[in-house]
């Protein structure tokens, strides 16, 4: 909104200063929601009082309306957030996709997690991918870490994972009393080198929780295993990015504002 001559609503681009004379209804009816044009045109012989920008006529666009989420309660509307393996929460808390999340939900606090040891939830196998570890404890201390900071920050609405975050957890539901209202699971997949903990998940699965498992299209080392994870759950969205690798959907990803709106309707 540009307060002068009595007021008017104009686009500031890289592209340069816009005033869309033929939509201003549209603008004002809309302030905050986001205008994509698709075509428009300008008139080099048209005056305006303004005297501001270049004017122009849009002839096609579309309102975009911003989607935010709702407070649950006081003291549960927060999400516990766990990183990838070999990343931190630092490094996963500055990912775009998490930055665009947490922009959307403002009303949401973000606890994000670090796994105890080595920067992974789960240990790889001794003796390799090829040998399965089959200790259904094998994740013990990650399990016994996140019990306690849920101990210390009270109850969370959701929790949220990346790569293996993700998979750890199904790990983590099947071996705590803690729980949670959603489940957000970006480009993960079950951990099948270590058949005790897949045990463990199996004697409780299907998790009758609300949840979406994300996959990115060009994510080819873990797309194809999202649907064994989404598996584990009782009708889970499992939702398909066409445009994303190895990261969470960022703001411009129509996936994006589908899960936001999975998680709107289970607030």
């Amino acid at each position: 909104y540009i307060d002068l001559e009595g007021g008017f609503y104009a686009i500031k681009s890289e592209q340069g200063n816009f005033l869309p004379v033929n939509i201003q209804e549209d603008l004002k009816a809309n302030v905050g929601d986001t205008l994509e044009i698709k075509s428009a045109y300008s008139e080099k012989d048209v005056m305006s009082i303004f005297m501001w920008g270049t004017l122009i006529f849009v002839t096609d666009y579309e309102i975009k309306k911003k989607l935010t989420i709702p407070v649950i309660t006081e003291g549960v509307n927060k999400i516990l957030a766990l990183h990838g393996g070999g990343e931190t929460s630092t490094s996963f808390r500055n990912q775009q996709g998490i930055v665009d999340l947490m922009n959307a939900m403002p009303n949401t606090e973000f606890v994000f997690a670090d796994a105890p040891s080595n920067n992974v939830w789960i240990q790889d196998p001794p003796g390799g991918k090829n040998e399965p570890t089959t200790d259904s404890n094998w994740a013990t201390d990650s399990i016994e870490y996140l019990d306690e900071l849920v101990s210390q920050h009270g109850s969370f609405f959701g929790i949220l994972g990346y790569s293996q975050g993700a998979a750890f957890i199904p790990v983590y539901l099947a071996n705590t009393t803690n729980t949670f209202d959603v489940v957000l699971m970006y480009n993960g997949y079950l951990p099948t080198t270590h058949q005790g903990l897949i045990n463990s998940i199996n004697e409780v699965a299907p998790f009758e929780i609300p949840s979406v498992v994300f996959s990115g299209e060009n994510d080819t080392g873990f797309k194809d295993m999202a649907s064994d994870l989404a598996s584990k759950f009782k009708d889970s969205s499992d939702i398909r990015s066409s445009s994303a690798g190895h990261h969470l959907p960022t703001q411009s990803d129509s996936t994006f504002t589908e899960i936001l709106s999975f998680i709107a309707q289970n607030a």
